[in-house]
């Protein structure tokens, strides 16, 4: 990339990314096997929405409630859910 083109492209992001007029819809996202949250916290961070979060693991399940804001965590067999939430 020449000099001009970087200079052009660094403009252009720089416009994006402080146009708050334009901010994106979250990315509607579900998390299996969820753990306690240390990747759904990171998606958070970036923007996603987490509308449905799964593990087996009843103290998993806890910990990921402790961690995560609006945590929607349903703990138990995933075989057991009959309808997730469309993301």
């Amino acid at each position: 990339m020449k000099r001009n083109e970087r200079a052009q492209y660094t403009n252009n992001m720089a416009h994006l990314m402080s146009d708050t007029n334009r901010r994106p819809k979250a990315i509607r996202t579900v998390s299996l096997f969820s753990g306690c949250g240390g990747t759904d916290i990171a998606l958070q961070a970036s923007g996603y929405k987490i509308v449905l979060a799964n593990d087996i693991w009843d103290k998993a399940c806890d910990t990921y409630r402790d961690n995560l804001k609006k945590p929607a965590i349903e703990c138990g067999d995933i075989r057991d859910i009959k309808k997730f939430k469309s993301a």
